[in-house]
């Protein structure tokens, strides 16, 4: 078969493993798999009037701008079309006077170009918090993933990114390598981008080390930026003017990755006026003009094309021997209707030059799409062959709310006979319609295949054989799915990746005290707990093993009263300890019996009744569990325990409320000393929930504990 062993696969499912590659146009998503960008739609106005220069959209979807006379205006998160704005008319402070702002989630920032402050607000009262000082003069600010603000100051001897946190302090300082002028700056993650004064360069660098400049012009002649910024899906958009296809300036929006690759140029309509600010949601870009407030969603109406994303593998070896070569590349993707996957090889068997495109692909000073094209351009690829296509949508589709399943793709790669092999895959969508995104990649090798199965003089390196290595090619790919299966039979008995309704198969087969109401945890870390629960079966060990896998975290006390009670000695007994006597069953004269009413018993000779009987054939178990707990094990607990203890033994289970209290409990074991910790406000802490501490922690008096009586 396919799945036999010794095969080895590059795998990627994970997002390091995904970035271990070259992304275009896309970026892993949190299901794991890269998703490209869906293109914007046409830029519809939401808002009449005359905006300002400032323009912020908030991490809820609050939206706010300026007036243009000192007012600001916002519109809540969720409005709908036509809503009203809210208005704070003229007076509104360093808001409604600020060149710049930029919102987080409960944290609105503004600076005015020149000044030395910058101020902070909260969101979404607008409530002033307090005005930060700048070492310079601020030209503009950029917000980060955690509520701060990076200001971009000019001061003698250069500019600076000065970052602050959320509640205003100074996290630290970086001299800016920029010879020219920077004037606006916007940052993803640890990238950050600054246009230069000309309005026609970008500069990328992090934290870290400079990057490279990229001219404009390159990606669209003759552009000239007005506004940047960054949205929250990790893109930056810059708005400007450039010259159509007639020769007339118009307005024009770019997207570009954080990876500095062009994703999208979006012509603005001749209806949006004067540029005035602009600002990016996760999938929302807002423009505000001079004749209002526009939006363009991303996958909105007017998009003339559909998401497209490339990723290119790293260099991939097979190394030369008895077993070499590369069996297949098999895809799992999510395909809309319309969207396809398609793929293009490229190999060399020249270890210089497969280590010249390794050193390309690592190059630290170019951004990922850079990089991605340099090595694309380095290498002779074969024709793209589709893998697959989305499946049409069927009549009910519009009804019907089930998913489809992924698409399992699958790429033959035994006509590669070179050591080194790159793969390219670009997975595009359809205007109007969901992206695609792929979820795993695996790369198979060396070539073991059913081929090896055959007689020796149909493997033979003859090209006429290559029909009849396609058609077994052909029914390796046919068979990817039992394959799988048989490699995913181990899962099924491993406590942890064993589907649930395994979990009664696995523990009958396994023969453990198993009841099918257990929950699922429980069932699983019996399963964990197998082997040392079979070998203490019947012993005390074993059963607190069975009841700490029930109960975890929980004290458990198991009570023998044949071993764990000792004869009482009156004036030297221990407690624990049991007194022996006579039965209170057994009718005595002068004790408990009376002539006429009881039976007396027959004689028997001194010493022949077991004083310890009573003490024989149970034992007691304490067990602590929470309402819930106790509702959950307490039909099933008794019948595991009996089938986990030697034949004839009664279990007494005695339940206790969990978290115990009261006196007589043992620290350790049952009780725990807690202590309330001072509530802060702010963190954790809200007014009527807690009680705030004194300033003085509490102290035990002198003569210690108070109880009301002391001995004398």
């Amino acid at each position: 078969m396919s799945g036999a062993g010794g095969r080895k696969v590059y795998r990627f499912a994970s997002g390091p493993q995904w970035h271990a590659g070259l992304l275009q146009g896309a970026t892993p998503c949190a299901a794991g798999g890269p998703e490209p960008f869906l293109p914007f739609g046409a830029a519809q106005r939401v808002q009449g009037g005359r905006p300002g220069r400032a323009l912020a959209v908030a991490a809820d979807g609050m939206v706010l701008w300026q007036d243009g006379s000192g007012g600001v205006v916002w519109l809540p998160a969720g409005a709908g079309e036509g809503a009203a704005p809210c208005v704070l008319p003229s007076g509104a402070g360093a808001i409604g006077r600020g060149t710049r702002l930029v919102a987080g989630r409960r944290r609105l920032w503004s600076a005015r170009r020149g000044r030395r402050l910058i101020s902070c607000y909260a969101l979404p009262t607008l409530q002033v918090l307090r005005d930060v000082p700048l070492d310079g003069r601020v030209l503009d600010i950029a917000a980060d993933a955690s509520d701060g603000v990076l200001a971009l100051v000019a001061r003698r001897g250069g500019h600076a990114l000065a970052r602050f946190g959320a509640e205003g302090r100074l996290r630290g300082t970086q001299e800016l390598p920029c010879k020219a002028c920077p004037i606006l700056v916007a940052a993803v993650a640890d990238t950050v981008v600054l246009l230069e004064a000309d309005r026609k360069r970008l500069r990328w660098f992090t934290e870290r080390q400079p990057g490279p400049m990229l001219d404009l012009a390159e990606l669209l002649p003759g552009f000239h930026a007005r506004a940047l910024t960054a949205d929250r899906a990790g893109r930056f958009l810059l708005a400007g003017r450039a010259r159509d296809g007639s020769g007339r300036r118009a307005r024009w929006l770019l997207v570009l990755g954080a990876d500095g690759r062009l994703l999208e140029q979006h012509p603005l309509s001749t209806s949006v006026g004067t540029l005035r600010g602009i600002s990016g949601d996760r999938g929302t870009a807002w423009i505000a003009a001079a004749n209002g407030l526009w939006r363009l969603a991303a996958g909105g109406p007017g998009a003339t094309r559909g998401a497209e994303g490339v990723f290119l593998t790293p260099a991939l070896h097979s190394p030369l021997g008895q077993e070499s070569g590369w069996l297949r590349a098999d895809v799992t993707a999510d395909l809309p209707p319309g969207a396809t996957v398609t793929a293009r090889l490229a190999s060399t068997d020249d270890e210089a030059r497969a280590a010249e495109l390794r050193a390309q692909h690592a190059d630290p000073a170019l951004p990922p799409a850079m990089r991605l094209m340099k090595v694309s351009g380095m290498l002779d690829w074969s024709e793209p062959v589709v893998l697959g296509a989305g499946r049409d949508v069927p009549p009910d589709a519009e009804e019907s709310e089930e998913e489809l399943p992924p698409a399992r793709l699958a790429l033959p790669l035994h006509g590669v006979r070179n050591p080194w092999l790159w793969i390219e895959l670009r997975f595009t969508g359809s205007p109007g319609l969901p992206p695609p995104r792929l979820h795993k990649l695996s790369i198979l090798y060396p070539e073991r295949s059913l081929m090896q199965h055959l007689p020796a003089i149909y493997r033979a390196s003859d090209r006429r054989l290559g029909q009849l290595r396609g058609l077994v090619a052909l029914l390796e790919t046919g068979t990817q799915a039992l394959d799988a299966r048989i490699n995913a039979l181990g899962r099924l008995i491993d406590p942890a990746t064993v589907p649930p309704d395994w979990l009664d198969f696995l523990g009958s087969w396994l023969g453990l005290p198993w009841e099918a109401a257990l929950p699922e945890e429980a069932k699983r870390a019996m399963l964990r707990s197998a082997g040392a629960l079979l070998a203490a079966r019947g012993t005390r060990a074993g059963i607190t093993r069975l009841v700490r896998c029930l109960l975890p975290r929980r004290p458990v006390r198991l009570l023998d009263p044949a071993t764990d009670l000792a004869p009482a000695l009156l004036g030297t007994a221990c407690l624990p300890a049991v007194v022996l006597g006579a039965a209170r069953d057994r009718p005595r004269l002068g004790s408990n019996a009376v002539i006429g009413r009881a039976c007396l018993p027959e004689s028997v000779a001194p010493g022949a009744r077991d004083l310890l009987e009573p003490l024989s054939g149970w034992v007691r178990v304490e067990l602590s569990a929470t309402e819930a707990e106790r509702a959950a094990l307490e039909p099933v607990m008794e019948h595991l325990l009996v089938g986990f203890v030697p034949a004839g033994i009664r279990i007494v289970l005695r339940w206790r409320p969990w978290p115990s209290s009261g006196i007589g409990r043992r620290i350790g074991e049952d009780l725990r000393l807690l202590a309330t910790a001072p509530a802060v406000l702010g963190r954790g802490a809200g007014l009527g929930s807690v009680t705030v501490a004194a300033e003085e922690p509490s102290r035990l008096p002198a003569g210690g504990l108070a109880t009301g009586f002391r001995l004398t």
